[in-house]
């Protein structure tokens, strides 16, 4: 959204993400205070780990339809 990486959730606003690192990010609620992408060796993403101040790198897998 207006060029930023934004995380959307279906019951909190937007999350803007900035880069802290490379395939780092930090959100702009708590929900997601920190996001790392997660590449294969072809440099493709194939998860998102999730953590906040409760929890650290929770799993998301990317699923291809």
């Amino acid at each position: 959204r207006d060029g930023a990486l934004v995380a959307k959730h279906r019951r909190h606003q937007a999350i803007e993400l900035r880069p802290l690192a490379h395939n780092e990010f930090g959100g702009s609620l708590w929900l997601a205070s920190g996001i790392e992408f997660v590449r294969d060796n072809a440099g493709n993403i194939t998860a998102m780990l999730i953590s906040n101040g409760r929890s650290l790198n929770n799993e998301f897998a990317r699923v291809d339809y």
